[in-house]
Formats: C-alpha cells, sequence, structure tokens
C-alpha cells in the first residue's frame, strides 16, 4: 500500500520537469494540537504542513502531490498561493 502511494509521489514530481508552476492550492494541516485547539503555524514554524499540494502548470496540466500520516485525520484550512 505504501509502495504505491511512494511510486504515485514520485510520478507527480517527475511530471514537474521542464514546466513552470502557474498556481498552487494546499490544504493546511496543523502543526501542533489536540482534539481541540490547533496550531497551524508559529515563529518557530517557518513553512506550511500541506496535507496535499495541487500545482496547475503553466500548460493548464495539474499535478497533486500528498502527505502521508498514518491515515491519521487532522482539523485543516484551505489556502490559495
Amino acid at each position: 500500500m505504501i509502495g504505491d502511494w511512494v511510486q504515485w509521489q514520485v510520478s507527480a514530481f517527475l511530471a514537474l520537469q521542464g514546466h513552470g508552476v502557474g498556481s498552487w492550492q494546499g490544504i493546511e494541516m496543523a502543526v501542533r494540537g489536540d482534539d481541540n485547539d490547533f496550531e497551524f503555524g508559529g515563529s518557530d514554524i517557518p513553512c506550511l504542513q500541506l496535507l496535499s499540494l495541487r500545482m496547475t502548470l503553466g500548460d493548464d496540466s495539474s499535478v497533486v502531490v500528498t502527505a502521508y500520516q498514518d491515515d491519521d485525520a487532522a482539523e485543516i484550512a484551505v489556502v490559495e498561493g
């Protein structure tokens, strides 16, 4: 199962070769928290932690890369760039 996921991610990254990213959308994951209180960032977190990242390339094709955390569910917020 994890092997299929890894191969899918490798294929997604290989599809980026030679393309520029025109836009992206991501589903942000909390970096800390419990069932009632979530933190999505902080001064010690220099990046977004994303559950998935969809990139629209210059030729209007799309590439999606996802995170894997043992199928844990997380509270999410949608961000766009």
